[in-house]
């Protein structure tokens, strides 16, 4: 009988193990992920960053351009 429940208790560490191991290969691969997101969002961050210094410049360009063409229609 105290065999029994040594081969239990041997059983039950086992399948304790086993989870053990893949809640840890679970946590590799979500630290895997977590590094490809970082660096899918700074990526985006410097894309975002020449587009809306573009964008700035070029919309700058126009309003200078517009308030040169109205100065000129009005004779300035």
């Amino acid at each position: 009988m105290n065999n029994d429940k040594l081969d239990e208790l041997l059983s039950l560490t086992r399948e304790i193990h086993h989870s053990v191991t893949e809640q840890e290969t679970a946590i590799v691969n979500l630290r895997k992920e977590m590094g490809s997101l970082r660096e899918l969002i700074d990526q985006m961050e410097k894309r975002n960053r020449k587009q809306a210094l573009l964008a700035g410049g070029l919309g700058g360009g126009i309003a200078a351009i517009g308030f040169e063409l109205i100065r000129m229609k009005l004779g300035g």
